[in-house]
């Protein structure tokens, strides 16, 4: 069950992944504009939202996102989405998510 955490327990998850062998010269954050988002969230029927982990050409990580409905069903006939920014190179110029 999704649930919020605090910074220090988000910092050691984040950190960890920064650290961690596969995360070496990988995406380690993915950024997403709240309107395009927001436009997979109003389409009719979606009440959550799926985010696929996924490879870009180039082997980069990356999310592919789909509504859910009140079923947990994907509605991949709905808007999917891609293409999100990805840091680096489009990273914070300080986080305290990032080592």
């Amino acid at each position: 069950m999704p649930s919020f955490i605090s910074l220090s327990e988000a910092q050691d998850l984040t950190f960890a992944y920064q650290d961690s062998e596969m995360a070496q010269g990988q995406t380690i954050a993915l950024s997403v504009d709240n309107d395009m988002l927001q436009q997979v969230l109003d389409q009719e029927g979606v009440v959550g939202t799926r985010f696929y982990l996924s490879l870009t050409d180039e082997g980069k990580l990356t999310l592919v996102v789909v509504g859910v409905n009140e079923n947990n069903e994907d509605m991949t006939d709905g808007l999917l989405l891609d293409d999100l920014d990805k840091c680096p190179p489009h990273c914070p110029t300080s986080s305290p998510l990032m080592q």
